[in-house]
């Protein structure tokens, strides 16, 4: 950040407005990764998505047995 400031105009004032912007930077991607996460958690909830997972994980499970053997 220090490469932004003006060293001939008030310093504390440009560090706060620039830790202000990043500070609402950082909640706004935190809030948007919030939002998503919810909505990837109720696609994951669903039955037929868990089913999709148990069979894909088994399968997945019984290669690398398989591959362990030979």
């Amino acid at each position: 950040m220090l490469q932004f400031i003006n060293t001939q105009e008030h310093v504390h004032t440009q560090l706060l407005y620039l830790g202000w912007i990043l500070t609402s930077i950082a909640v706004l991607w935190f809030v948007v990764l919030v939002w998503l996460f919810q909505h990837v958690q109720h696609l994951l909830q669903k039955p037929k998505v868990q089913l999709i997972f148990r069979k894909s994980s088994g399968f997945a499970l019984i290669g690398f047995g398989v591959k362990i053997v030979v």
